[in-house]
């Protein structure tokens, strides 16, 4: 059996207020706290030692190292990591996600399967993250847009069993 891990990076605006800042700081607990509801979240990854291995080299600038935010996660299935992504908290962040990120022309996350007894390593993660950018999307590194299921195949959503979970979030 296998589970979804993903990585969303991106450098937060250096020139945002300290309010706005402590906006999204704020936010981003909330959305913490959401996380245990559907039990399609396995878990978070803790950040190891910040270095440039654990950053995407897009971001190696001094305009963004000091600024990266990043998450590491664990889900059972697409439809889990789906529902939290598109709904509740998370959902009003990614409206307002240009108040606090740049915009950039590729995507700020990547997904890819690991086997249940693997844990994925944040240099690993930041491996796949620059895998997608430099390769596009494959069975080994994808976005929501391009779904991989753990063989390799295409895969979709199961649009059903998502509305289902997006309940818990509401």
């Amino acid at each position: 059996m296998s589970k979804l891990a993903m990585l969303t990076s991106g450098p937060m605006l250096s020139d945002i207020s300290e309010s706005e800042r402590q906006t999204y700081y704020a936010l981003a607990q909330k959305i913490f706290a959401n996380l245990g509801r559907d039990d399609g979240f396995l878990g978070q990854i803790a950040p190891e030692e910040w270095d440039t291995d654990a950053i995407p080299t897009v971001y190696h600038k001094p305009d963004y190292a000091p600024y990266v935010i990043q998450t590491l996660s664990l889900w059972h299935d697409f439809e889990s990591l789906h529902a939290f992504s598109y709904n509740s908290h998370h959902l009003q962040a990614l409206k307002q996600t240009e108040d606090w990120f740049p915009k950039f022309a590729w995507r700020n996350h990547v997904i890819w399967w690991v086997d249940d007894d693997h844990t994925p390593t944040w240099s690993e993660a930041v491996e796949r993250f620059n895998q997608l950018r430099e390769k596009g999307n494959a069975p080994a590194h994808f976005d929501f847009g391009h779904l991989y299921d753990a063989e390799g195949q295409p895969a979709e959503l199961n649009r059903a069993i998502t509305r289902e979970k997006a309940n818990l979030y509401r």
